[in-house]
Formats: structure tokens, sequence, C-alpha cells
């Protein structure tokens, strides 16, 4: 009767470590989700903070105007561009914003496993329309 006791024994070995495995595949996906709220929540604070820095990008003339990559594509690069003018918008607080942004939505991007469509997104060209600056 040796034989049933090991083949008992055994295939409580397997069911234990089943178990751990289930156990610890379920926590590492609550730690990256609880990891991937907390990278969201900080950009939709710099969102704001970034919005408020812009305001409304008004300027005398379009050599006023510029744009910023904002986002981070799963692939790599940017997800789209802000306009901003120089006139109204201190360029150093905002570049330091949008890094910290940017550097969020590529940890928020590598913890959740997200992906994107990878399509290169062009610098766009940049207008002055009604003495705001606009992304054509």
């Amino acid at each position: 009767m040796l034989f049933p006791k090991v083949l008992l024994f055994r295939l409580a070995l397997v069911a234990a470590i089943c178990t751990v495995g289930i156990t610890l595949d379920d926590r590492r996906d609550l730690l990256a989700a609880e990891a991937g709220q907390q990278f969201i929540d900080r950009m939709n604070m710099l969102d704001r903070m970034i919005k408020d820095v812009i305001g409304e990008p008004r300027a005398d003339n379009v050599a006023q105007c510029r744009s910023i990559p904002f986002g981070a594509k799963a692939c790599g690069g940017p997800a789209t561009y802000l306009a901003y003018s120089t006139v109204r918008t201190n360029e150093g607080q905002l570049r330091a914003l949008i890094d910290e942004f940017n550097q969020n939505a590529r940890n928020y991007n590598q913890v959740s496993g997200r992906m994107s469509d990878c399509m290169y997104v062009p610098e766009p060209n940049i207008e002055l329309v009604g003495g705001v600056c606009k992304l054509r």
C-alpha cells in the first residue's frame, strides 16, 4: 500500500503548486491593475495641469505657435500633439509636465500590456485661426 500514499502525496503536491501559481498570477494581475490605476490617476491630474498651462493658445502671428508631442503609443512615439502659444505659455513648465505625462503613459502601457496600432503620428502643421494656434 506504499504506492497509493506516494501517488496521493504527488497529487497533493501538484495541486498545491497549481494553487500557488494561480494565486501568484492573480496577485500579479491585481498589482498591475493597481499600478495602472495609479498611472491613470496621475495622468488625469497632469492632463488638467497641462491644459491649464496652455490655456487658450492665443498669439499675434503663427511664429508664436508651437506643437508638442503628447502621450505615448504602446509601440513608441507620441499619441498626438498639442498646440500652444509661446506668448501665453511657460515652455519650461509645459515641457516638464508633458515629459512626466509621457513617462506615465509609457509606464501604463508597459504595466497594462496595452497594444496600439503602431501607426506613425507625424508632427502636424500649425496655423493661426482667429488669433488662436490650431493644429492642422
